[in-house]
């Protein structure tokens, strides 16, 4: 197996291993047309360049996912992203990068040597685990490569995504650091906050898989506001749904229509709240059900759910929960579209206090993505404001 040495001053150690050969895969096929979106959605505000409308998706299903790079630290907790990672990967037949970071400054955790002689024995370790891991990959039939990249873990995997121009970065919440009160540790939570392309999030507290075992999905969800940012998913659900079988839960949730201060008690507004927020949830469901008309003529078993909930973020997370769901897809961004940050409020809200495996697809084209920072930052990056702590602790 061939080895080649990277020369760039930025990361100066870095090892790749040739791909393995995997067969042409079948392309899925996914719905034809968009929907129309709810009456008084707000446009897009970023030109959503990243990912093909639903009809030009549903063309050309093989477009979105091409090349994945999964991270591993060489930790349990860090491989029980794999198994789905290949679970998607398998759908479009793409290949995979396992992408694996010595980081030289960081002296903690007790396995990091301390000398030159000590440092090549971890890289040459490091070099077996990826071979390990690929033979086990190699059961699956992807094409995969191992790479291995030296400096800071954060700021190298969020490069190698970006010049490499993957369309998926993977990872697991938690690493070798092992479990904590955070939802996702703080690799994660850098990677998160600062990654170019989609991401999969799969929470380390999931039962353990083995690596080279792919994971079914029986039941998906997608969360819809009606936009066509939020619709950039179903090319995604349809494809995965074909592959797996599975059965595809869409969810609306319609805010409550409050009242601006206190002292309109008067029964006419009121009344005026109350025919808003019904023609707001009539809206909803034939919204919804013609999403679902639309997925089932593609032979597809979907189910809508609409909620009335003031926080929309909570309704998702108990649907999740209530409906025993395998797999979160949802749009980076939704109505506002601003492409100041990665995600919008709702998605960052689920990011942070979520407990499924997530399948984020980023909708900001590359060049109009504000939020990267340079090398030097990624160290200073805070924790991400309103993370949420693991179910059944108490901040």
């Amino acid at each position: 197996m061939k080895n080649e040495e990277c020369n760039e001053t930025s990361r100066p150690q870095a090892e790749e291993q040739a791909p393995t050969p995997a067969p042409v895969p079948s392309e899925p096929r996914s719905s034809r047309d968009p929907a129309p979106a709810l009456p008084g959605s707000a446009r897009p505000r970023a030109r959503a360049a990243a990912l093909p409308g639903a009809a030009q998706a549903a063309r050309e299903p093989a477009k979105w996912l091409r090349h994945a790079l999964v991270c591993l630290d060489r930790s349990a907790l860090g491989e029980r992203a794999l198994p789905f990672a290949l679970s998607i990967a398998r759908t479009w037949g793409a290949r995979l990068t396992l992408l694996h970071v010595l980081e030289p400054e960081r002296h903690p955790l007790e396995h990091l040597p301390s000398d030159a002689l000590d440092w090549e024995v971890f890289r040459a370790e490091s070099r077996m685990y990826l071979d390990r891991v690929r033979q086990r990959v190699g059961r699956s039939d992807l094409p995969s490569t191992a790479r291995i990249l030296q400096g800071h873990v954060a700021e190298q995997i969020v490069r190698e995504g970006r010049e490499s121009r993957v369309d998926l970065t993977v990872l697991s919440s938690h690493g070798e650091r092992g479990l904590s009160g955070w939802a996702m540790g703080s690799t994660a939570q850098m990677v998160v906050s600062r990654a170019q392309g989609s991401l999969l999030i799969v929470p380390a507290v999931r039962a353990a898989e083995d690596a080279g075992t792919e994971v079914r999905f029986r039941r998906i969800m997608a969360p819809l506001d009606g936009s066509q940012r939020a619709e950039c998913v179903l090319p995604v659900l349809v494809g995965l749904a074909r592959e797996h079988a599975a059965e595809l839960l869409l969810t609306h949730v319609v805010p409550e229509v409050g009242l601006t201060c206190p002292g309109h008690q008067e029964e006419e507004v009121r009344q005026m709240a109350l025919r808003l927020q019904h023609r707001n949830e009539q809206a909803a469901e034939r919204y919804l059900d013609q999403v679902r008309r639309r997925l089932g003529a593609e032979d597809l078993r979907v189910r809508t759910v609409l909620h009335r909930e003031a926080e929309v973020w909570e309704a998702l997370l108990g649907t999740v929960q209530h409906e025993d769901v395998d797999l979160l897809v949802m749009a980076a961004h939704g109505q506002t579209g601003r492409c100041d940050r990665p995600y919008g409020s709702v998605a960052q809200s689920v990011l942070s206090r979520g407990s499924v495996p997530l399948l984020l697809i980023q909708d900001v084209a590359p060049d109009e993505m504000s939020w990267q920072l340079s090398a030097t930052q990624f160290h200073k990056v805070p924790r991400p404001h309103g993370a949420g702590l693991c179910r059944g602790e108490s901040r």
